[in-house]
Parts: C-alpha cells; sequence; structure tokens
C-alpha cells in the first residue's frame, strides 16, 4: 500500500513528536463554497467527552470540542506553525478483504482508546473485531474477535473499556447490538448481547454517558450507560430516518437520510424528546451527518448522493435553521464522515481519503490539506475513508478504509 500525502500548498512532513517545524503546507485554494453569511466569532467548547481510567476516546459524536485531545508534535512557542502540517505515523492492513466490496467485504468503523500508557484502536469488519496497538509504529494488531455472520460495515463506538457493536446489510440477522469488554486488549471477549437490537443499527455514537442506536430507518434510540455493560434503554426519536445523530448539550442534530432534511431536536428530557426545528427539504439529497461549528452557531450537514456534498447551516435560532452555503471538493468524491478539532473540520471524504477543511471563517470553509487513503481514480463512489476517531491523548487522528485498512496521522494546525 502506498502512503501519499497531498496538499493544497506545499506537501509537509513531521515527525510524530518531534518539537521541531520542518515544512508547511495547505492554502486558501481547492473546493467550491457558495452563500455567506457572517462568523459569530465566538470560540467555546461544544461537547464533551465520557471517560474513566482506561478510556479517553470515548465519545463517537460527530462534534468534538476544540478542547478534546492534543496537536501532534507541539511546535516551539517561539516558532508558532502558521498553516496545517500532515504527517503518516502508522498504516496496518490487518484482514485484507480477500473478495472487497462497499456492501460485502470491508472494514467499518474505527474507535479509539487507551490502556495504562497505551493507545489502542478497535477497528470493525465484517467479519470481526481488530484490536491495534498505536502507541509508536510499526501499528500491531494484538487481539482479534470473530464474531457470527457477515456484516459489512460494522458500527464501532465504546465508553471505558467497552466497545459496542452493531450492523446492517446482508448478514443483519446475526448483527445484534454486543458489548465487548477490551479491559484486556489481546483478548476481546464479548458481555452481553441485545437481540432485541438486531439489524436496527446502522451508526453508532456514544456522548455524555449515553449510548445513541441511529437505525437509519426511522429510530433514533437512547440507551444510558449508568452500568456500561447493561445499556438501558430511556428514550428514543422517531421523526425521520435517524441516518446518524449528533449530540451536542441538550440538542441532537439528526440526519434524515432519505428524507433529505436534518432535525434539531430538544433531548433535556432522554424520555421526552421535542423537535425543536427542521431544515428545508434539499431535493436529491441524503441527510447523512454532521458537524457543528465552535459557536454552535453553524452546522455543516454531509450529503452522500454528490448532490451539494455539504450543506452549511445557520442554527443559531434552531427553530429556524437556514441555509446559508454549500460546499464542495469539486471533484468526483462524496464526503461521509467528520469531526471537529478547533476551527477545523477533519472528514472521511471517502475516495478522497482524509480531508481537513479550514472554518476560521464557518460560513466560507475551504480545503487546508489531505491525505490520501484510497489509491483508485475517483468514481464518486463510497468507496475508501469511511470512518475516523481523534481522541486519543496523543492526538492522533485514525482513519478507516473501507479496503486499506487503518492510518494514523499526526496533524498539526495553527489556533
Amino acid at each position: 500500500m502506498r502512503l501519499r500525502v497531498i496538499s493544497i500548498g506545499l506537501v509537509a512532513a513531521l515527525a510524530c513528536g518531534d518539537s521541531s517545524e520542518d515544512g508547511t503546507a495547505g492554502s486558501e485554494s481547492g473546493g467550491t463554497t457558495t452563500g455567506s453569511t457572517s462568523s459569530t466569532g465566538i470560540d467555546e467548547p461544544v461537547g464533551t467527552t465520557t471517560a474513566d481510567v482506561t478510556s479517553t476516546g470515548t465519545t463517537g459524536a460527530v462534534d468534538e470540542s476544540s478542547d478534546v485531545g492534543t496537536t501532534i508534535a507541539t511546535p516551539d512557542a517561539g516558532n508558532p506553525i502558521t498553516e496545517p502540517i500532515i504527517e503518516p505515523c502508522g498504516t496496518l492492513d490487518p484482514h485484507p478483504p480477500a473478495n472487497y466490496d462497499i456492501f460485502g467485504e470491508r472494514y467499518g468503523d474505527v474507535w479509539g482508546f487507551t490502556k495504562g500508557d497505551r493507545e489502542y484502536v478497535a477497528l470493525g469488519n465484517t467479519f470481526g473485531l481488530s484490536i491495534v496497538d498505536v502507541t509508536e509504529e510499526p501499528l500491531v494488531e494484538v487481539g482479534y474477535l470473530e464474531l457470527p455472520g457477515f456484516v459489512p460495515g460494522r458500527a464501532v463506538r465504546g465508553h471505558g473499556h467497552h466497545v459496542y457493536l452493531g450492523g446492517q446489510g446482508p448478514g443483519g440477522s446475526q448483527a445484534s447490538l454486543r458489548v465487548v469488554d477490551v479491559d484486556d486488549p489481546t483478548q476481546p471477549v464479548v458481555v452481553a448481547e441485545r437481540s432485541e437490537y438486531t439489524d436496527q443499527i446502522h451508526t453508532l455514537q456514544v456522548t455524555d454517558g449515553v449510548l445513541y442506536l441511529n437505525s437509519g430507518t426511522g429510530a433514533c434510540r437512547f440507551l444510558t450507560l449508568g452500568d456500561p455493560a447493561a445499556p438501558v434503554e430511556v428514550g428514543g426519536y422517531y421523526g425521520n430516518d435517524c441516518h446518524d445523530s449528533l449530540a451536542v448539550g441538550d440538542r441532537l442534530f439528526v440526519g434524515g437520510g432519505w428524507t433529505e432534511h436534518f432535525d434539531i431536536v430538544d433531548i433535556g428530557d432522554l424520555s421526552a424528546p421535542a423537535v425543536l426545528g427542521v431544515t428545508a427539504v434539499e431535493p436529491g439529497t441524503y441527510g447523512h451527518s454532521g458537524v457543528l461549528d465552535a459557536s454552535g452557531a453553524y452546522f455543516y450537514a454531509f450529503d452522500e448522493l454528490h448532490v451539494h456534498d455539504m450543506m452549511i447551516y445557520d442554527v443559531a435560532d434552531p427553530g429556524a435553521p437556514t441555509l446559508v452555503g454549500t460546499f464542495s471538493l469539486g471533484e468526483d468524491v462524496v464526503p461521509h464522515n467528520g469531526l471537529r478539532r478547533g476551527n477545523y473540520l477533519y472528514v472521511a471524504w471517502y475516495e478522497a481519503g482524509f480531508v481537513l477543511l479550514d472554518i476560521h471563517d464557518p460560513a466560507a470553509p475551504f480545503e487546508a490539506l489531505r491525505f490520501a487513503t484510497w489509491p483508485d481514480p475517483p468514481a464518486a463512489e463510497w468507496d475508501g475513508a469511511i470512518s475516523l476517531d481523534m481522541n486519543l491523548p496523543s492526538g492522533k487522528v485514525l482513519v478507516s478504509d473501507s479496503r486499506e485498512g487503518l492510518f494514523a496521522l499526526c496533524v498539526q494546525t495553527p489556533p
């Protein structure tokens, strides 16, 4: 597998853990943005993570506060960086798909956790779950859990030393909600199986001690994690397809899937969610997932059908979300999932690989940097970078590619 670092400006190289600045990358070019409004200019942390002594990577939500995690290789205070920098910090293809198909044999979701002073990744695939040590190069698979059935795109999220697995598809009949204990990363073990959620989990998120089961077929279910091994369902939202969801404080942003819109829901009382607002229908789009900016006033909504790619909504008034612009890379590539750190969006953009967007002006994002994970020519397909996580103490960005496996990236960004 070839590793390629591609930037919009200069190609930059900086070794993980090196405190010196060796290069810069990125410029304000690439991508297409339409529409604009003024920024609120407030940079407050949004969303929180849950943690215990064995894990700091405990949220799977598609938004992260600017104080979650740390950037790699903090530069000398007297010589701060002025442009984003990226360096590959390891890659691993632990179970190469013998008969790769995006709807069949492939890699799925990724989630990072810690045990002692070691950093690990839980990486799903059609047949099971890999546990990979990503503390340093080379990356090493230290444990593997084979699971029954044939479950493409296995959903993976975690809380403490428990990992939650779900899925749909051809093997959906064996894709129940499974709880896996990874306290011993070399011996992951299933400690609970919830058959009532079989084939009802397209994506998973964990935020503030709540597990969100998103079906993609009409249900967002809320389960509390007072006992992480025995989640308790306390409510749900059934107002759209619920392909994915983002919980920030007492609000839930719900990707409507085929309903072609996003809903903003009050979840102050999980047992009685209430709709605050609904975006206008955007014909031909697929409401996939989204990310909130640092001020909480702008929501970046990903479209998986390559009509707008990314829609930018002003949600300062959640009762009247307003489309203020759209963004595209201007290529035959489709976005999938994203996270935020500070004033940057970190996006798994399928065939484009990992893409870093600068959102200092929240209504006018631009591409700052990218890292290719998918070596084939783009064709607007759902192949390539599909999932990412970045809650490890080192700040490493973990990216899973549907065919190529796991990539650990060291990323620096200026304020």
